[in-house]
């Protein structure tokens, strides 16, 4: 797709498999799950490398995996809330059944994600 006025160059991350160029700049959002995967490989790190019996470490791990939670599960919900339906609308005011396909898709393997489901904290 050739960048101008209709379509904006996307970013493309160490862990993405494609950022096809598009009508929306969708760097805040590579940059989020980019962050998010980083952040769950340091918390594997750091669970791996702390010992049982350090309660301090523990304690400190606990209270940024919450923040950590909250963020993630907040992101989640405005996907599905803000990003799935005006893309299904979009796609289908097109009469474009194979964009319909892959979005349904891809919202199936959003849905799906329900290793997301510990990120709440309430």
């Amino acid at each position: 797709m050739p960048v101008g006025p209709t379509a904006v160059r996307q970013l493309l991350l160490p862990g993405q498999t494609a950022a096809p160029d598009g009508p929306v700049d969708l760097t805040a959002m590579w940059v989020a799950h980019h962050g998010f995967r980083r952040d769950l490989d340091a918390f594997v790190a750091a669970t791996a490398a702390t010992p049982a019996d350090d309660r301090r470490t523990w304690k400190a791990l606990d209270a940024r995996w919450r923040l950590f939670a909250t963020v993630v599960h907040h992101h989640h919900s405005g996907e599905d809330t803000g990003l799935w339906p005006p893309l299904l609308e979009r796609v289908d005011a097109a009469g474009d059944t194979a964009g319909r396909t892959t979005l349904e898709a891809m919202e199936a393997e959003h849905r799906s994600a329900t290793r997301w489901r510990w990120c709440r904290t309430t």
